[in-house]
């Protein structure tokens, strides 16, 4: 599985949409390895910013990583950087 080269078809029940940019966070936790994002999505007629994760189990390679599909819920550090992170690329900085 793991997280696929940009652009990136995404599904979202019927509308089939594209991930174009993003930028991302690692961290490590109890209970697993996981990375959060910011992706900027095009959904042909529209574009949406979401944030995102993934999850795998610890000390597996970056293949294993699955995404989750409800809300992230990220410690403050980790939010500061991928916010800063997102605020230095172009395609989100001139959104903020």
């Amino acid at each position: 599985m793991g997280i696929s080269p940009l652009p990136r078809r995404v599904k979202m029940g019927e509308y089939l949409g594209e991930v174009t940019h993003e930028v991302m966070v690692e961290r490590e936790y109890q209970d697993g390895d996981f990375a959060f994002l910011i992706q900027r999505i095009n959904w042909g007629d529209s574009e949406t910013i979401r944030f995102a994760y993934y999850k795998k189990p610890h000390g597996t390679d970056n293949s294993k990583y699955f995404f989750v599909n409800r809300a992230p819920s990220i410690d403050p550090d980790a939010v500061k950087e991928l916010i800063e992170r997102a605020r230095r690329e172009p395609w989100f900085g001139s959104l903020v």
